[in-house]
């Protein structure tokens, strides 16, 4: 509600520019990999920060961009890490997303992953300790969402 122009342009505008400009510096070079680190936030939402969850959106729609253009990409959305990051400067932040159980990753597992998911072709991909019932548990709403992929799998796999 308190969200302005201003505001959200204050959060958007460096993920999107800098997004941006490195796509458009190396779209004509012949890269291994390009990486963007997004947020899980841009899954999940976040409460208060609708501005987080905006940029990190798109970093997830420039990672799809690229791969409809045959070049490489990979959006990674991270749920919160330990020991750095924004969950970790502010504890209670962290605090509240562990009660959600949205635990943090360290920063060695973290780092595996990575290491996992970079030779893959896949485009967007979360990477985060996750209990979805928990989740749900604290934001209702969100329940639905949940329930809606679970038919979506079922209906897969009886056809």
């Amino acid at each position: 509600m308190q969200l302005n122009r201003d505001r959200l342009w204050s959060v958007v505008a460096p993920k999107l520019l800098g997004a941006w400009h490195l796509h458009a510096l190396t779209a004509a070079r012949r890269l291994d990999f390009f990486v963007l680190f997004s947020s899980a936030a841009a899954l999940l939402g976040a409460p208060g920060q609708a501005n987080y969850a905006a940029a990190n959106a798109f970093l997830d729609a420039l990672a799809a961009f690229r791969r409809a253009r045959n070049l490489p990409a990979v959006s990674v959305n991270w749920g919160p890490w330990a020991e750095v990051g924004l969950a970790a400067a502010e504890a209670q932040r962290g605090g509240r997303l562990a009660e959600r159980d949205l635990a943090s990753l360290a920063p060695s597992r973290g780092l595996a992953w990575l290491e996992t998911l970079l030779p893959t072709d896949l485009t967007q991909v979360a990477v985060m300790p996750f209990d979805a019932e928990q989740w749900c548990a604290f934001y209702p709403g969100a329940a639905a969402l949940f329930q809606e992929e679970r038919r979506d799998e079922g209906d897969r796999r009886e056809s």
